[in-house]
């Protein structure tokens, strides 16, 4: 994705999710994003891998979920323009029981 547009796409998500950030806000995380594709059926963050940080979904949907019983449970979807993170493992610094996977 060009660097301005993608900067613009951000810009226009924060403002919109985010009418109080302020510019110096917006310019931080706009110069600290890392773009990056998956495809379906691939798993961003594995149970007991620890989050390190946090997902703006550009396109597409990403699932997150875990197992109870043998069973998958799904406990969030998450569509374009969402941000996604696993904030208790990320905040804790412990292994994740979510799982989260492209859809």
């Amino acid at each position: 994705m060009n660097e301005i547009i993608k900067k613009e796409a951000i810009r226009s998500l924060l403002n919109s999710r985010f009418p109080e950030m302020s510019e110096e806000g917006i310019r931080i995380l706009n110069n600290n994003f890392i773009e990056k594709s998956y495809s379906k059926g691939d798993i961003l963050l594995k149970e007991g891998d620890i989050a390190s940080g946090i997902i703006l979904v550009g396109k597409g949907m990403l699932r997150q979920y875990y197992f109870k019983n043998g069973k998958d449970v799904t406990e969030h979807f998450s569509y374009e323009g969402c941000v996604l993170m696993c904030i208790e493992s990320m905040m804790k610094q412990e292994p994740s029981r979510l799982i989260v996977e492209a859809l």
